[in-house]
């Protein structure tokens, strides 16, 4: 039987933190237990309640609701929102934003899961109908802080 080193013994208590610390992430990811604090933390910051533990409790409740009856998802951006920052990218009021301005409002909002391709994107046209449509689901998705059932 032979003796283990110091650095083989090092070597492996690391390795051991490594497979926990990625088994945690992993479990984290899944869960999306990242994306339901930054909702949390954005929702706290922009609204500021007077009691931000009694705030989180209902936001937990509301989302749990909201999963349940496949209502909406708390979120910071509604409709009305949505309509004034494609306002904000159509000045001129022409009634459609070109396909940059189309990704970087999704950004801007926090949407990360949208058509990237939607209609009017071959001539670099997109309507307000659509940005809305793709703006809600995507809302929708990133809100939902958990795996649809």
């Amino acid at each position: 039987m032979s003796a283990i080193s110091e650095s083989q013994m090092l070597d492996e208590a690391e390795s051991k933190v490594h497979y926990r610390e990625e088994i945690a992430k992993y479990y984290l990811k899944k869960h999306r237990i990242t994306d339901l604090f930054d909702n949390i933390t954005a929702a706290l910051v922009y609204q500021r309640p007077d009691d931000p533990k009694e705030f989180m409790i209902d936001y937990i409740k509301k989302l749990r609701d909201s999963k349940a009856a496949k209502l909406d998802y708390p979120s910071l951006f509604d409709e009305t929102n949505v309509r004034s920052l494609f306002g904000i990218m159509d000045p001129a009021k022409k009634g459609y934003i070109n396909h940059s301005q189309y990704k970087s409002g999704m950004e801007n909002i926090g949407v990360s899961t949208y058509e990237r391709n939607p209609p009017g994107s071959d001539e670099d046209q997109i309507g307000l109908d659509v940005f809305v449509i793709e703006a809600k689901e995507g809302l929708k998705v990133s809100n939902a802080t958990f795996s649809p059932s």
